[in-house]
């Protein structure tokens, strides 16, 4: 089948979701910026994994450790317990300060005291509040996509509590989550432009530097299937390519580029290192020419 690309919305304004109340680290920062983009694509494969179940019931049970969907039809085993956040008050809560007096079983709680260890050492503020920590759910959900990165989990589930009073953040491992290989890139490639959108639109406040947020992704994800290159200008060819004027004032243009070093993402950075354009190369049947996407990004 050949592989090509499809029209995917882009948002037309970047919303900044986040209350000009509540405050972040710049430790905490640098870390959810790091790895936004590797979560972010960890999360819609779990999804991915749950779209065959056939209802969305779910059931966790700390006792066994154990996470089940549909009709057990996909249980993961070995579940940790992360976190809580409550609707009611904007606060998250470590499961390890047990504030509430609910004695989660040890087995659960090694990733939060992992997390909270990490916190210690690297002086991240929000990884050893005892809380509650006033936050809003777009911080509470950065918070946990830091944590599975940090503890080393695939992926986590935010579990509705108390009738829908709260979430708790379950981080998962289990080898169907594991990511494709990263030399597989056109499967991810193609919904890259909307998953890039999605992450800036979504945590705007939380990203400083969209073109380190690139280059950590790519460090991350494949930097022995992908190669990063940064340039200070516009090469000719490029902007004919996109039918950009190459004269253009910019502040760097990002390429990525597989293993037989064909361009396979261009990316265009402003003077913030905000992305303003983006373009995909995506491959064909070798019957057929690539076919080139473009994609313009709305000035916040």
């Amino acid at each position: 089948n050949s592989c090509c690309m499809q029209e995917q919305p882009l948002p037309q304004t970047f919303i900044r979701r986040r209350s000009p109340t509540i405050s972040i680290s710049e430790r905490l920062k640098d870390l959810f910026q790091s790895n936004l983009l590797l979560c972010n694509e960890r999360q819609q494969h779990f999804a991915a994994k749950l779209a065959s179940v056939s209802s969305s019931a779910c059931s966790v049970d700390f006792t066994t450790g154990t996470l089940s969907f549909g009709e057990g039809e996909f249980v993961i085993k070995n579940i940790q317990i992360l976190g809580s956040f409550s609707n009611v008050t904007s606060t998250w809560t470590w499961s390890w300060s047990n504030i509430f007096d609910f004695e989660y079983p040890e087995e659960v709680l090694e990733d939060a005291l992992n997390a909270k260890e990490f916190g210690e050492r690297h002086e991240i503020p929000e990884y050893v509040d005892d809380g509650p920590i006033l936050m809003d759910r777009s911080m509470a959900l950065a918070l946990a996509m830091t944590a599975v990165d940090v503890v080393g989990a695939e992926a986590f589930y935010p579990a509705d509590i108390n009738d829908g009073a709260g979430i708790a953040f379950i981080s998962l491992r289990d080898e169907r989550l594991f990511l494709p290989p990263a030399n597989e890139w056109s499967s991810f490639m193609i919904g890259f432009p909307q998953l890039l959108a999605q992450a800036i639109d979504s945590y705007a406040d939380f990203i400083p530097d969209e073109m380190k947020l690139i280059e950590d992704y790519c460090m991350a994800r494949g930097d022995e299937e992908w190669k990063y290159e940064h340039l200070d200008h516009l090469p000719i060819e490029i902007a004919q390519l996109m039918e950009i004027d190459p004269d253009i004032t910019i502040h760097g243009v990002c390429m990525i580029t597989d293993t037989e070093n064909n361009r396979i993402c261009t990316l265009i950075f402003d003077s913030d290192n905000c992305i303003r354009n983006i373009q995909i190369n995506v491959k064909q049947q070798k019957e057929k020419p690539n076919e080139t996407r473009q994609f313009d990004f709305p000035v916040r």
